[in-house]
């Protein structure tokens, strides 16, 4: 694992995260000349989508990029807490990736989740038992440690067979659809995007933390203060 330098704003740190993404990117399309990127939702993406707009709507070539997501809040695709809208609204309005796929949060959880894993069997053309590997994942993490919707002491944290879950509880008032963590451990490369507050937490090794069972070896950690 590898964490960077910390930043003094949102900005720089946005900034930081894209060109880590850019040059993820280049060594995508170079090897296979495709860029798989999984996002998630939170206030650091919608930064982060912003500034992909601002300084790579060119020099990214979008159709060769397909777009996943890392969880969802089991709501439409208009919802103001949809992952989906936050990226529609900030990056995919302006942009015309190759391929987008979002989790439909409107449908009854478990359907949902079965769909999505799907969705990611037919893209990647998997066998029984396969895993897919993503080339990135851009990973938040809570305050409780959590990441994607994979939640302190859930059921499904030891979920080793799905792609694909939906929580068999509410957070924040919401059921939620999440990729997991055999998934996540097989992507390419993870950039863990958060605050100094939140490394804090990922550094307290006296806490088994969800965080905790995300693979450090092709995870970079890009902190603001």
């Amino acid at each position: 694992m590898k964490v960077s330098t910390h930043f003094d704003s949102n900005v720089q740190h946005a900034k930081k995260t894209v060109d880590h993404i850019y040059k993820i990117y280049l060594k995508s399309i170079n090897i296979k000349d495709c860029f798989t990127l999984v996002l998630s939702g939170g206030n650091t993406p919608k930064i982060i989508f912003d500034e992909l707009v601002r300084d790579y709507t060119a020099s990214i070539n979008w159709e060769k990029v397909h777009i996943f997501w890392l969880d969802e809040r089991c709501v439409g695709p208009e919802h103001e807490d949809s992952n989906y809208k936050l990226a529609k609204d900030h990056l995919l309005d302006y942009l015309e990736p190759g391929s987008v796929h979002r989790m439909e949060g409107e449908l009854e959880p478990k359907l949902a989740a079965s769909r999505y894993e799907d969705v990611i069997r037919d893209f990647f053309d998997l066998q029984e038992g396969e895993i897919p590997a993503f080339d990135l994942i851009l990973l938040g993490m809570g305050e409780d440690g959590h990441c994607a919707s994979l939640f302190p002491q859930s059921s499904e944290l030891h979920e080793k067979k799905r792609l694909v879950v939906s929580t068999e509880k509410q957070y924040n008032s919401h059921t939620r659809i999440s990729l997991t963590l055999p998934v996540i451990n097989m992507s390419a490369k993870v950039l863990m995007i958060g605050s100094q507050k939140k490394l804090d937490v990922f550094n307290d090794k006296q806490r088994a933390l969800p965080i905790h069972q995300v693979s450090q070896e092709n995870m970079k950690v890009i902190v603001a203060i």
